[in-house]
């Protein structure tokens, strides 16, 4: 973490980049997750095949996995660098919970709605389905907790206490 040390002090000697430095550090974030989530949802795809699943049935999986995962992301995300794994951080803010509500209503329709899975060729999960797809999303919320850690851990090497929130 110590090439964190010399972007930091770069970043005070030249204030006009701070906006773009901070643009990119979040670009590669949100690729990092993408490059957890997509990979997840097409490893899973692709083994369900190999096992003899029904591509439709490993479609349906794969959907429900980017779409759990994303769920575990926006609860991940209502702490900046503090662990969400608590009361507060699952339940705290009424419109996140509200959202996860919501979007757990509208995969269950894609899921099992007649009429979705006739036009997106998709086929009603079973619950051993369910929890593979929820495994995509504890990978991903698992890797942002495990980020957060490490900078919590760097911050408190460094004496830097701001934004732990």
């Amino acid at each position: 973490m110590e090439y964190l040390s010399g972007l930091l002090d770069w970043i005070g000697a030249h204030a006009a980049w701070a906006g773009p430095v901070v643009f990119l550090v979040a670009l590669t974030e949100s690729l990092a997750l993408v490059g957890l989530i997509v990979p997840g949802a097409l490893l899973m795809f692709l083994w369900e095949l190999r096992n003899g699943t029904s591509v439709q049935t490993a479609r349906t999986m794969a959907v429900n996995a980017i779409v759990v995962a994303e769920m575990f992301c926006l609860l991940n995300n209502r702490f900046l660098l503090k662990p969400v794994l608590n009361w507060s951080g699952l339940f705290g803010n009424r419109v996140a919970f509200a959202t996860v509500v919501a979007c757990v209503l509208l995969t269950a329709l894609f899921t099992y709605a007649p009429v979705m899975n006739a036009t997106f060729d998709t086929t009603p999960l079973g619950l051993l389905d369910w929890v593979k797809a929820a495994g995509v999303g504890a990978v991903v919320f698992g890797a942002v907790e495990l980020e957060k850690a490490v900078v919590r851990r760097y911050r408190a090497a460094r004496g830097t206490t701001r934004g732990t929130n």
